[in-house]
């Protein structure tokens, strides 16, 4: 079953040079009984001038559990997908 799950990210309150900030998200994901069955730990990582701009964005997920999980990673910033 599909899920989709948006996070928002704030924005660093830094300013001055650009910045290389990563964050990070952890997923227990459970069965109808509570079980967790499998975990994925998202994370994206770009560049900002604390401002307006983005200069890059990159994202992954590493996952482990029950085989048959299949996960997509979609990221958003500045409404470039």
């Amino acid at each position: 079953m599909p899920y989709a799950i948006n996070v928002l990210l704030p924005k660093p309150s830094e300013y001055g040079d650009n910045l290389i900030v990563t964050d990070s998200i952890e997923w227990d994901l459970k069965d109808v009984f509570g079980l967790t069955v499998a975990k994925a730990d998202q994370y994206v990582q770009y560049e900002t001038d604390c401002v307006s701009s983005i200069y890059w964005a990159t994202g992954w997920i590493n996952v482990g559990g029950i085989p048959g999980y299949t996960f997509y990673n979609e990221i958003t910033i500045g409404g470039q997908v």
